[in-house]
Formats: C-alpha cells, structure tokens, sequence
C-alpha cells in the first residue's frame, strides 16, 4: 500500500488527531432489541385479531339485519266479514226441473280378460287366486296343520295364524 500523503494544513492535522482520540458513542437505536421486541409483539396479538375478526363479523350481520329489517313488507290487514243470517240462494227454474239420472247397470265383478280367467277359474290355483281377489285372506280355505305343528280343537282363519305368526316374530322374547 502506497504511504499515506501528509497534510499540508496543520489546522487539519490537529483536528484529524482530535476526532481520533474520542471513543465512539453508543447508537440510540439497538437493531438487535428492535427486532426481538418486534418479534414478541407480533405473537401477543393473536388474541387481539381474533377479537377484531369477531368484531367486525358482530357489525357485518348487524348491517345485514337492520338493511332486511328496513326493507320487509309491512303487514297485512285481513278484513273478516262476519254474517249473522245465512245468505238466501236463488234457483233457476231450469235447475229446479231437472230430469232423473238413468240408473247405470250393475256389474256383478269387473270385466277385463285377466279378471274373468281367474275369477272363472279353470284350475284350481285360478279358482283359489278369484277367491282372494273377492273376499280377501279370509276367502282362503284353512291350511292343512303341518306336521310337526300341534293339532289344535278349532282351526284359526288366516287373519288369526298371520296375527299369531306376527306376535311371535316381533316379541323380544326372554333375556339371554
């Protein structure tokens, strides 16, 4: 490194030499601390945003409410009209004379080509299905006991075994 020039001025020389004996001064701002305490303040507010989200959610249904509030309808007036004698009816004459309906023809069971098969009847299966389409699960002639069913005195209709077959399928039965 090449020596450094001397100065001419004895003025600067002095002056130069003073602002070399002074210690430097302390900064006022501590870059360390400043980012340390940023860092604290900026985990203590997480409770504060929550309160300020919730505030302002609070003020955004509240405006909502008071805008609906302000343009509802207003209400309606219903008018009961309340009578104390029945109102007297005119009949025209045309009406007052009027003919007898014809009596439509009675059918004794419906006529379609499915209806008259099984309710005439050719098998027996046809003639059995014609009795239950008429008179329903009482139409059918009692069952034959089973084998391993016990004989009973008097045979139960249907209506009776299905009602005797649904208890005991729907009851809890004992405690295991």
């Amino acid at each position: 490194m090449p020596p450094e020039p001397a100065s001419l001025d004895p003025d600067l020389n002095a002056l130069e030499s003073g602002l070399a004996a002074l210690p430097p001064s302390r900064p006022r701002l501590d870059r360390d601390r400043l980012m340390y305490e940023a860092g604290r303040a900026s985990v203590g507010q997480t409770t504060n945003r929550h309160a300020w989200l919730a505030a302002a959610c609070v003020t955004a249904l509240a405006v909502v409410e008071g805008v609906l509030l302000v343009n509802r309808p207003g209400p309606r007036v219903v008018e009961l009209l309340v009578v104390d004698e029945p109102a007297r009816a005119t009949v025209p004459a045309a009406v007052k004379s009027r003919p007898e309906p014809i009596p439509a023809p009675v059918r004794s069971r419906p006529s379609s080509p499915l209806v008259d098969a099984f309710l005439g009847g050719e098998t027996p299966y046809q003639r059995l299905t014609g009795q239950v389409l008429r008179f329903g699960l009482d139409g059918l002639p009692p069952s034959p006991p089973a084998a391993w069913a016990a004989v009973e005195d008097s045979p139960k209709t249907p209506r009776e075994q299905l009602r005797d077959e649904l208890r005991r399928a729907l009851e809890p039965g004992d405690r295991s």
